[in-house]
C-alpha cells in the first residue's frame, strides 16, 4: 500500500551514507532489477524487516550468509 512505500522510502532515505547506499543498491538492483518497482520493495521490506528497522543492522543483514545470492560468492 502507499503508506508502507513511502515509510519505506523515507527508511531508505536516512541510508543515503555512501557505503550503505551503495551496498543496498547493489542489493536491490541484483535481486529484483526484472521486477521494477514492485520486486525491489519487496526486497527492500525484506531487508528492512531483517534489520529490525535499525539502520546499523542493514550492511550486517545484505552480506550474512546465504542471504542474497549477489553477495554468495563473498560470503562463502
Amino acid at each position: 500500500n502507499d503508506s508502507e512505500e513511502l515509510f519505506l522510502s523515507m527508511f531508505w532515505l536516512e541510508c543515503l551514507g555512501l557505503p550503505l547506499f551503495k551496498e543496498t543498491a547493489r542489493t536491490l538492483l541484483a535481486e529484483a532489477r526484472n521486477d521494477g518497482k514492485v520486486g525491489m520493495t519487496a526486497v527492500a521490506s525484506v531487508i528492512y524487516n531483517r534489520a529490525n528497522g535499525n539502520i546499523e543492522n542493514v550492511i550486517p543483514v545484505i552480506k550474512r550468509k546465504k542471504q542474497f545470492s549477489c553477495w554468495n560468492a563473498m560470503t562463502e
